[in-house]
């Protein structure tokens, strides 16, 4: 057997980071950011305490690359114009919010229900701004070329309506069905597209 490359090396600990990361995810869910031990979260990932902390110096740090994570999956096929935001770009990130709900719907309502968690928005809300700041600031200008007086409000605005029909369609798909909730945010929104 030839010995391990540092590539291979690398792949062995993003691997095993990814699992550390998911078994976060459901233990925070399961048990809240207090229920939530190390210790716990070792025995969910099936690896010791001491592997943990060679990935993570505490649970904060742990909890914040967990929503870092949710934050980048996120926003990772979408890119942003480098000018102008267009309707063009305000449909395919309404249409690519909906695509991401439905290939990982339990990923995503673990992760909601991780992120609502007082204790952890406190943590992880510097973090979350740093990712979503640039998005607010390109819808904020589409709002402010659409002639919006308040275009900053706006965009607050409907990145929160955004996130509650999200929310609303992972747990009630019968009564936010997918095309209905997209169509009337783009109603909303004043949207002309195909």
């Amino acid at each position: 057997m030839a010995p391990r490359s540092e590539k291979d090396f690398k792949s062995i600990r993003d691997n095993r980071k990814a699992e550390i990361l998911e078994a976060a995810i459901v233990l925070f869910a399961e048990k809240g950011f207090q229920g939530a031990s190390i210790s716990l979260l070792a025995k969910k990932a099936g690896i010791s305490k001491g592997l943990v902390y060679n990935y993570f110096s505490n649970k904060d740090d742990l909890v914040k690359e967990v929503i870092d994570q949710g934050m980048i999956k996120m926003f990772e096929h979408f890119t942003l114009p480098s000018d102008v935001f267009t309707d063009a770009d305000m449909d395919r990130l309404i249409n690519q919010n909906f695509n991401l709900l439905d290939e990982s719907p339990h990923y995503w309502q673990l992760y909601f229900s991780v992120i609502m968690q007082p204790e952890i928005m406190k943590l992880t809300i510097k973090s979350i701004m740093k990712i979503v700041m640039p998005m607010m600031q390109h819808l904020s200008s589409y709002f402010e070329s659409k002639g919006y007086q308040d275009f900053e409000s706006e965009a607050y605005f409907i990145g929160s309506l955004i996130d509650g029909v999200s929310l609303n369609y992972l747990y009630n798909k019968e009564i936010y069905p997918r095309d209905y909730a997209i169509r009337r945010i783009k109603e909303i929104i004043n949207l002309k597209t195909n």
